[in-house]
């Protein structure tokens, strides 16, 4: 589930005091124990949010009629009191309606900054209600029962787009996208022509024929093949007589 929401006292007490007939800064400080700044403050936020108009310095400040709706007890208005984090559930009920839906197409399909959306959604993935896949934002199941918590106190959210929206949204994104490959495809191709105009700007340079690598011719010997063995007889000379030496007592002796 999520976080309990934030009540917002000090708005409530003042609202009621100027519903009340107190118009002025000190029939405001007597019913509501707050210094002069702090009302100032308070008041602020009420005239802004449309709850308020007038001013307490002349004693012209007055309820609208959305101050007594939500006096009331009309809990669509209560979001004015700055209770429902408006943006997040716009978010999370646009998600519920239109499924996955990437960042551009949430910032058109509900009109706000993209900045804001970007932020809501950065808080509601912090706090894993949304899921990212793919370049899209999907809910979780925490995410969820955030949504349902949310509008069951505050009801559905104000501008909460439609099917016919949410398609133009989409339709919205693909031309953004198609745009955005077209600009990459031409500039792609303007690099292209630049470089081959630099190419052709460059003067051509002979190249110096290289020298061919003097080749040296090795004579190789062909291998000695043994010889054949002849049949034929081989004369070696006539045989002598072998000789030796005569003892001291000998003669020369053949």
């Amino acid at each position: 589930m999520g976080l309990a929401v934030k009540d917002s006292p000090t708005m409530d007490l003042v609202l009621a005091a100027v519903a009340d007939g107190n118009h002025a800064y000190p029939a405001l400080e007597r019913a509501t124990g707050r210094t002069r700044k702090r009302l100032s403050t308070i008041l602020s936020r009420l005239r802004g949010r449309g709850l308020i108009e007038g001013t307490a310095s002349d004693g012209s400040v007055r309820v609208t009629g959305a101050g007594r709706r939500m006096l009331a007890g009309d809990r669509s208005a209560i979001g004015q009191l700055g209770r429902c984090p408006t943006t997040a559930h716009l978010v999370l009920s646009t998600l519920v309606v239109a499924g996955p839906c990437p960042l551009g197409v949430l910032a058109d399909a509900t009109g706000v900054r993209k900045s804001a959306v970007r932020a809501a959604l950065a808080k509601l993935r912090q706090r894993g209600c949304l899921s990212y896949t793919g370049g899209a934002y999907a809910l979780t199941g925490q995410g969820r029962a955030l949504e349902a918590e949310y509008t069951a106190a505050y009801g559905a959210p104000a501008g909460l787009p439609s099917s016919e929206q949410v398609a133009a949204a989409w339709r919205a994104e693909r031309d953004r996208k198609e745009a955005r490959a077209e600009q990459l495809r031409a500039a792609r191709a303007e690099q292209e022509r630049r470089r081959a105009a630099r190419k052709a700007s460059r003067p051509k340079r002979r190249r110096a024929k290289a020298a061919k690598p003097r080749t040296i011719k090795r004579v190789t010997k062909p291998a000695a093949t043994p010889a054949a063995a002849s049949s034929v007889p081989v004369r070696l000379g006539p045989i002598r007589e072998q000789r030796r030496r005569p003892l001291p007592t000998e003669g020369w002796v053949r």
